[in-house]
């Protein structure tokens, strides 16, 4: 499916650094990001954790997290794709 895609290639080239959940509900969001962190884990490995729990974590401690771009990824027209 087309959304799909979409969020497997911004997750893929690190367009994000967050992962979270709109949910008010603790007991459930945790359950869903779970899920979410599942299956991000098959396409990244290891590195989704910082995208569902060291990075959320890091900025409620206001602590930095870190932001890399490449050049090559800036210049990328993928999201303008988006707004045509």
């Amino acid at each position: 499916n087309k959304i799909k895609k979409v969020s497997q290639k911004i997750i893929k080239n690190g367009w994000f650094k967050i992962v979270g959940s709109d949910a008010h509900n603790n007991k459930k969001r945790n359950i869903f990001l779970n899920d979410a962190n599942n299956i991000i884990s098959k396409w990244i490995g290891e590195e989704s954790r910082k995208l569902t729990n060291d990075n959320p974590q890091a900025l409620i401690n206001g602590e930095d997290i870190s932001i890399e771009l490449e050049e090559e990824k800036q210049k990328n027209n993928f999201f303008l794709n988006f707004f045509k």
